[in-house]
């Protein structure tokens, strides 16, 4: 379940969002009160406020330890800035082994697909959702020297892929996960709406996170739309508040694809990627299959031949992937477009050579045109007209 930071509960709150530990705190209790299996906090605080706002920094500390008496909470922190080790609600989170970092592993593209669980440095630092995994299902991660591409979260092995990340299992497109807006939320604890709690978050895992444009991204579903922010049934009191806009082009917010790293390992149910082995004979036999078609059928059932062989090759990856296998898509129907077409090339300079020498021998003993007319028929004019 996710709450949102979202437009409504910044026109709501008039105070600058540095200043709303207060606001966090009632959130955190509220979830509690509504039976929260565990809460991630997926905003980081990067200064005090303590020369400002005097005992705010230690409210908000005081609120995630008492919440942490009954419901775990996980803090997350911002590995690209200098670790905020001073503030007393990351000295409190480093303490009870609470913490992670939010970073997402960003594609060449810019998309997400996966994600780092451990850091690569000596610390070996956990990422937000593998540290709120590691709190929810009470076990903890292990590496195992001979393990290759796997790590161990207890018993549980979770695969890696062939750069040593978690490729993420997403649920669907965005807006798939049930949110509600953190402003229906403060109001439903002001009002001791237990009942509205209790729908939202019981026996579930909640995180709060924004929907700042700087915090949205592309997923494998960034072209299959979505309505965003859809929220699971409501009491009649908060049903006329609306879910969110959609984000721009139907990126995802940072906070759900978190969300969805976390359902991934919760779920066990992995993405795997072949070997490179089987990659290879792939293409190769991908390849061969193509260039088979081009040279056995003429145009154009030979081109139809290798579009039906890619659309039935992509058919395949995607019931590969329902299944859980990742194969690879674009080198193999590349290497089919390409023998495709090579074979085509070579076939037309072949013919082209070979037709450009029979008519130089038939020319020797015939006219030019009874020649062209034996290349492009296959007969001599006269043999048709004597069979009819």
């Amino acid at each position: 379940m996710l709450i949102l930071v979202d437009e409504q509960t910044e026109d709501e709150i008039p105070d600058p969002r540095i200043f709303w530990h207060r606001h966090y705190a009632s959130v955190f209790r509220a979830a509690a009160a509504g039976g929260a299996r565990a809460i991630g906090l997926d905003i980081s605080f990067s200064v005090s406020v303590e020369p400002w706002e005097p005992d705010l920094d230690r409210e908000l500390a005081a609120a995630i330890s008492e919440t942490s008496l009954t419901t775990p909470v996980v803090l997350a922190f911002d590995s690209a800035q200098p670790q905020p080790e001073f503030l007393p609600m990351y000295m409190l989170a480093m303490a009870l082994g609470a913490i992670g970092y939010s970073n997402l592993t960003l594609d060449a593209d810019g998309f997400v697909r996966r994600q780092e669980l451990l850091s690569r440095d000596q610390d070996a630092q956990q990422s937000f959702a593998a540290r709120l995994a590691a709190v929810v299902l009470q076990k903890e991660w292990s590496r195992a020297p001979d393990a290759g591409g796997v790590l161990h979260l207890g018993d549980q092995s979770v695969p890696l892929d062939s750069r040593g990340y978690m490729p993420i299992r997403f649920l669907g497109p965005a807006g798939h996960i049930p949110s509600v807006s953190m402003l229906q939320v403060l109001q439903a604890a002001e009002s001791d709406d237990t009942a509205a709690l209790t729908q939202w978050f019981a026996g579930k895992v909640v995180l709060i996170g924004s929907t700042d444009l700087g915090d949205r991204h592309s997923t494998p579903f960034y072209a299959a739309g979505g309505r965003r922010g859809s929220s699971e049934p409501q009491s009649s009191e908060y049903a006329e508040q609306r879910p969110p806009p959609p984000a721009p082009r139907n990126q995802t917010y940072g906070v759900e694809i978190q969300a969805n790293t976390l359902a991934t390992l919760l779920e066990g149910n992995h993405l795997r990627e072949i070997s490179f082995f089987l990659v290879l004979l792939l293409v190769l036999c991908g390849s061969a299959l193509a260039a088979l078609c081009s040279f056995q059928a003429r145009f154009p059932a030979g081109p139809l031949l290798v579009c039906a062989l890619v659309a039935g090759y992509f058919y395949m990856g995607v019931v590969f992937l329902r299944n859980g296998t990742i194969l690879p898509v674009v080198p193999v129907m590349a290497g089919m477009v390409l023998s495709s077409g090579v074979s085509y090339l070579a076939q037309s300079l072949t013919e082209g050579r070979q037709r450009r020498l029979l008519q130089e021998v038939f020319g020797r003993y015939v006219s030019p045109d009874v020649a062209r007319e034996l290349l492009d028929h296959g007969e001599f004019p006269w043999a048709a007209r004597c069979s009819r």
